[in-house]
């Protein structure tokens, strides 16, 4: 029975830790049960289901949360990844950061992407301006599909940058790495 379980299981997080690896990135496999896997996502959370975390060893990120909703009877499944960075952010206690990407495209749905903004309460510090300015980010965005970024402050202290896709490239790592310096730097 634990065999069967075993090869049902979803592997999706055990390929990205590989992946990582094999990208150069030193990563592993966190133990189960830690309190940074309930944070899912907005209001509809409660669909979602994670499937753990990834221990990023280098660089500000310190996991990668990775979250799956099952198949529902007329859509596939779908996965989003969650990048945590730690930071004690100064706000308020009802204070939230919170922005995301807007992509403009050629043709609704399917079209290609022309533009990305981002837009969002970004408490005044420009860094909604400043993202959407940046090519190598809104490069990284086109591929990758809508970002939002928000700050945390439940079962982590810090921000949490989630997307939908995340095919794992030398320059989506270094366009990421480069938001998160962005983040660090405001919240200093």
């Amino acid at each position: 029975m634990k065999d069967l379980k075993e090869r049902l299981r979803d592997k999706s997080r055990d390929k990205l830790a590989e992946h990582l690896k094999s990208s150069g990135i030193s990563a592993e496999i966190a133990p189960r049960g830690r309190p940074e896997e309930n944070i899912k996502g907005p209001w509809w959370g409660f669909f979602l289901r994670s499937l753990g975390l990834i221990d990023v060893a280098e660089g500000p990120i310190s996991s990668i949360h990775v979250v799956k909703k099952d198949r529902g009877k007329n859509s596939p499944p779908q996965w989003w990844y969650i990048f945590l960075i730690p930071s004690e952010i100064p706000m308020a206690h009802n204070q939230t950061f919170k922005i995301s990407t807007v992509r403009r495209k050629s043709f609704p749905i399917f079209g290609k992407v022309l533009e990305v903004h981002w837009k969002g309460n970004d408490w005044g510090t420009g860094l909604a301006r400043a993202l959407s300015e940046d090519q190598q980010i809104n490069a990284f965005v086109s591929k990758t599909g809508d970002v939002s970024i928000r700050s945390h402050k439940k079962e982590f202290h810090g921000w949490l940058i989630r997307t939908k896709r995340f095919d794992l490239t030398s320059d989506d790592w270094k366009a990421l790495q480069k938001v998160v310096g962005r983040l660090l730097y405001i919240a200093s």
